[in-house]
């Protein structure tokens, strides 16, 4: 079991040991179990959402079957159905808070950047070979040793890439 540590106010204290007492528990025990119902009370809980003054609106979107097929899946181990799903994404991406769960734009940056490095090592990659083969003919005035130094050196620089 994890050792946690929080702050309570005295009078949150006081009431927090009075209760405890009356329930017969340790105020670990009953602080414990507090913490425990209210998670279940609100795990589905996203943010907190503003209500919806005037009713609610369908909005409605075309997805690529596999784009839909991998939200089902994440939904379902989720334990949410698909429109659950989708409108928790959203309302963490619209409310308060929300700035602590945008990955995807600096992910996305990253991933195209690391992508355009792996293109461009394929390139090199792929020159390399084809002046080790150049130099492997037999009436090649190129040395091979010259378009092996260059694959060696396109190792040198991969390292720090893996």
């Amino acid at each position: 079991m994890a050792h946690v540590t929080i702050r309570i106010a005295d009078d949150t204290t006081a009431a927090i040991d009075g209760l405890a007492i009356a329930a017969g528990m340790t105020r670990s025990a009953w602080i414990n179990r507090a913490i425990s119902n209210a998670l279940d009370v609100r795990q589905r809980e996203a943010r907190d959402i503003p209500t919806a003054a005037s009713g609610t609106l369908m909005v409605s979107m075309r997805l690529p079957r596999d784009e839909v097929a991998a939200i089902e899946m994440v939904a379902v181990r989720a334990g949410l159905t698909r429109a659950q799903w989708l409108k928790q994404t959203v309302r963490w991406q619209l409310w308060s808070r929300a700035g602590e769960l945008r990955l995807i734009p600096s992910s996305y940056r990253s991933i195209l950047k690391l992508s355009g490095q792996v293109r461009s090592i394929g390139r090199s990659l792929n020159q390399a070979v084809k002046a080790m083969n150049a130099a492997n003919r037999p009436d090649s005035a190129i040395e091979i040793q010259s378009g092996a130094r260059a694959v060696v050196a396109l190792e040198a620089t991969m390292e720090p890439l893996l």
